[in-house]
């Protein structure tokens, strides 16, 4: 079962935001981060980057990252305020040489995502970190 943090309202101002962080059950794979950021008008661009630490937060490793420049449609011609990514632990070569298998997280695992508005404050009205099963 997934484990959903609601994000509050907020602006981000220029620069960095930190989103977390978040305790992780074990046999976690990762977390989905989604934003609606519908205010959000050219120049401005949002930065989101995930991360995830083993030590309980001491250091913390990157889970990639993406970019939301505004509103986008898709090919069914619905229009999509939200500024949403996966991000994902990772996987590893199967122990018996079969091919590749998710990393999993252990007791003491933490994930956030780092939001940098550029030309901000850009406004949020809300969101959520979906932690992964």
């Amino acid at each position: 079962m997934s484990t959903t943090i609601n994000v509050n309202p907020q602006n981000f101002p220029t620069g960095q935001t930190t989103i977390g962080p978040a305790n992780v059950p074990v046999g976690t794979t990762g977390y989905i981060l989604d934003l609606d950021v519908s205010s959000i008008v050219s120049p401005q661009l949002l930065h989101y980057s995930g991360e995830y630490s083993t030590d309980g937060g001491a250091t913390w490793l990157g889970m990639g990252s993406a970019d939301f420049t505004g509103p986008w449609t898709d090919r069914q011609g619905v229009v999509h305020n939200d500024a949403a990514e996966t991000f994902a632990f990772g996987k590893v070569a199967s122990a018996d040489g079969s091919g590749w298998v998710d990393i999993v997280s252990s007791v003491g695992w933490k994930v956030r995502a780092i939001v940098t508005a550029d030309n901000g404050p850009i406004h949020s009205s809300g969101g959520t970190l979906t932690i992964l099963p």
